[in-house]
């Protein structure tokens, strides 16, 4: 099929995965990007493991949810010129 998006199973089975986070990232994070201190434990621990990984601004990241803190931490991580769209 021509329009057929081919995506592997390690892709598939890494968005179900959790990542582990160490209190030193988590703490480094927090230090480096103040604002993000509202968000939850769970796009904290995603962007905490993005930015320990060197990869926070090298892809893109999408967050899908109505939780205000996220999202303006995330716009100001973009303001910043630490995520990028």
């Amino acid at each position: 099929m021509a329009n057929k998006l081919d995506v592997s199973a390690q892709l598939i089975g890494g968005l179900a995965a959790q990542h582990a986070v160490t209190k030193r990232q988590l703490a480094t994070f927090a230090i480096d990007h103040p604002a993000c201190q509202a968000l939850d434990d769970g796009e904290l621990h995603l962007l905490a493991w993005l930015d320990a990984n060197e990869l926070l601004s090298k892809v893109m990241v999408l967050l899908s949810t109505a939780d205000k803190a996220a999202i303006v931490a995330t716009r100001l991580l973009f303001i910043a010129g630490f995520c990028h769209g």
